[in-house]
């Protein structure tokens, strides 16, 4: 789906801090990482009726319930917000 490297390098041309670009394609590939999870996951519904959603990493189920997906949620709008004022960044250089 996405690409970490293309996203990554730009993060590192464009960021002022080479502290902070590595703060930042940390986080995004953690994300990214998730989000792939999350592609390949299927539901399930666990004896108590609660709804995960199980992923497979290398040989092991990785759950995402309720609060797993609301901090993923927390994290995008973070990114979202950090990408508006990149893109605003580059527009009036």
């Amino acid at each position: 789906c996405c690409n970490i490297s293309a996203t990554s390098r730009l993060i590192s041309e464009i960021s002022i801090l080479p502290s902070l670009s590595n703060l930042l394609i940390n986080d995004l590939t953690e994300i990214i990482n998730i989000r792939n999870l999350l592609a390949h996951s299927y539901s399930y519904i666990k004896d108590n009726g609660v709804e995960i959603l199980i992923s497979k990493k290398d040989g092991k189920n990785i759950e995402f319930n309720e609060d797993s997906i609301r901090e993923l949620r927390r994290n995008i709008l973070k990114f979202e917000k950090l990408f508006t004022g990149i893109k605003q960044y580059i527009k009036d250089k």
